[in-house]
């Protein structure tokens, strides 16, 4: 075994934690639903309803930051709002699992279990069952 390998063994790589970017006014949190294919994906926008067509940008497409940057289905993303046009988006950064979970912690990012309201009756019964006696029949 060549000598310089034994040594590089012995120490693990250092994990270097990435810099959590923040919604701006010109950008919103996102999740993945759907690949549509030559870099377009299909996105519901955080606190808004329906789905909108997102695009990748270039540099996510090539070079180092590809393999860093996989976007998949249930992927949470930060868009960039185009002021020109008003169904399409750009994704400007991708989060990977632990930072997506710091956003759902800290409130940023709702869960779409949330967005989800119950029925509710006049009366104030949440969706209560009436009850139905088979006895009457």
């Amino acid at each position: 075994m060549p000598k310089g390998i034994k040594s590089m063994k012995k120490h693990a790589p250092i994990k270097v934690e990435r810099v959590l970017m923040e919604m701006t006014d010109e950008s919103n949190y996102a999740v993945v639903t759907k690949k549509l294919g030559a870099g377009r994906f299909l996105v519901k926008l955080n606190l808004k309803k329906g789905e909108i067509i997102a695009r990748l940008c270039g540099k996510f497409r090539k070079g180092a930051s590809k393999k860093n940057n996989l976007v998949d289905i249930g992927t949470v993303v930060l868009v960039g709002l185009r002021e020109f046009q008003n169904d399409a988006v750009d994704i400007v950064y991708v989060y990977n699992q632990d930072e997506a979970r710091r956003l759902r912690k800290s409130g940023a990012l709702v869960d779409e279990g949330d967005l989800v309201t119950d029925y509710k009756e006049e009366d104030g019964n949440a969706g209560t069952d009436q009850g139905f006696d088979f006895s009457d029949i």
